[in-house]
């Protein structure tokens, strides 16, 4: 083999070296926004929501699984609690599907969460969203994890804040529990969304 060729075996494995270094890079790349992007995933399971004030956020943390729930439904270690009706109202009318659910009116003794849930043919599926509403007589929006779907039928309920423990402000469905009126009844409504307006 003369000095030529010599020259040119060398020069095709200095090559071939160069090409496997960049595939190395490059899987190296593929491989960190992979697990990149699978991290933002999982960190997102329990999302979060703002309701938009900047000096008294609200943080809401919603589990969402496909688990189908009932009136009677319980939380690991609490009941819901229960109140007089006639402290409580809760008013949502039909409205076009969106992001947001706007609640016409929340009355309550003490602050409470509006929380809209999916309805699978009068049974509550997953929660869409929560907002919380101070105590009194308030209107106001709701902003959805999930937006609701042309022709949808859906749950608002009133969730008490930590359940008279110390008020967080934030929404955690381990802690924050659904009222009860004395009749035994949610305290609840039903409403649907469409774009078209009624009467139409």
């Amino acid at each position: 083999m003369d000095y030529q060729d010599e020259y040119n075996e060398m020069m095709k494995e200095n090559f071939s070296n160069q090409q496997n270094f960049k595939y190395i890079i490059v899987a190296v790349v593929a491989f960190v926004l992979g697990f990149g992007a699978a991290w933002l995933s999982f960190k997102n399971q329990n999302s979060v929501l703002t309701d938009g004030k900047d000096s008294d956020k609200v943080e809401i943390v919603v589990k969402t699984n496909d688990e189908k729930i009932t009136d009677d439904t319980k939380t690991k270690a609490n009941k819901p609690i229960e109140v007089s009706a006639s402290d409580f109202s809760l008013k949502v009318s039909n409205q076009a599907p969106g992001k947001t659910v706007f609640v016409d009116d929340v009355k309550s003794d003490r602050t409470v969460w509006v929380v809209i849930m999916e309805n699978f043919n009068g049974v509550k599926g997953n929660i869409l969203g929560a907002g919380l509403f101070e105590e009194g007589q308030n209107a106001g929006l709701v902003e959805l994890l999930r937006g609701t779907v042309e022709g949808g039928s859906y749950y608002a309920l009133i969730y008490a804040e930590d359940s008279n423990l110390t008020q967080d402000r934030v929404f955690n469905t381990d802690f924050d529990l659904p009222l009860v009126a004395s009749n035994g009844g949610l305290v609840e409504v039903m409403f649907q969304t469409s774009s078209t307006p009624e009467g139409e």
